[in-house]
């Protein structure tokens, strides 16, 4: 497993931004994204995984188109 080693500063309110619509934490836990932290009511990610997080959710919309 990899090790981050910097601090966790993206948002879960800045993911969405740069999506353009809202997600939940829980929905990136179920797509393999658990929060870094949770420091004063925010749930931080590292910046890093943003890539990551895209590709995942591009991968579960293509499953989705693909099983409806």
């Amino acid at each position: 497993q990899i090790v981050q080693a910097q601090v966790p500063s993206l948002k879960l309110g800045t993911i969405a931004e740069r999506l353009g619509f809202s997600l939940t934490a829980e929905f990136l836990a179920s797509i393999g994204f658990e929060p870094a932290a949770k420091i004063k009511g925010a749930t931080l990610f590292h910046e890093d995984d943003f890539p990551l997080i895209c590709n995942a959710l591009i991968a579960h919309i293509n499953e989705v188109c693909e099983t409806a």
